[in-house]
């Protein structure tokens, strides 16, 4: 589902992924771990709300959801400029 560069100008903020990813898809600026109680404690009443707006259910069948974030306060120093 996802292609290359997912993340890609990512400098704040995260993105949820649900399945099997590809590392190397990803730029070296966004960090990659799977999701935790907590990370997915965030993303609840977002899950609860697609249940109820699209009538389906989401599968418990442990998939892993993974987490995105930026890989340091400043992901794209050096990227333009030499600091």
């Amino acid at each position: 589902m996802l292609g290359y560069f997912c993340g890609t100008g990512m400098h704040g903020g995260s993105i949820y992924v649900r399945g099997e990813i590809k590392r190397e898809k990803f730029p070296r600026q966004v960090r990659i771990c799977e999701a935790n109680a907590d990370d997915l404690a965030k993303i609840e009443p977002y899950m609860e709300k697609y249940v109820t707006l699209f009538n389906k259910q989401i599968p418990n069948d442990g998939t892993p959801f993974w987490l995105l974030t930026p890989n340091s306060n400043d992901p794209y120093r050096q990227l333009y400029v030499t600091n």
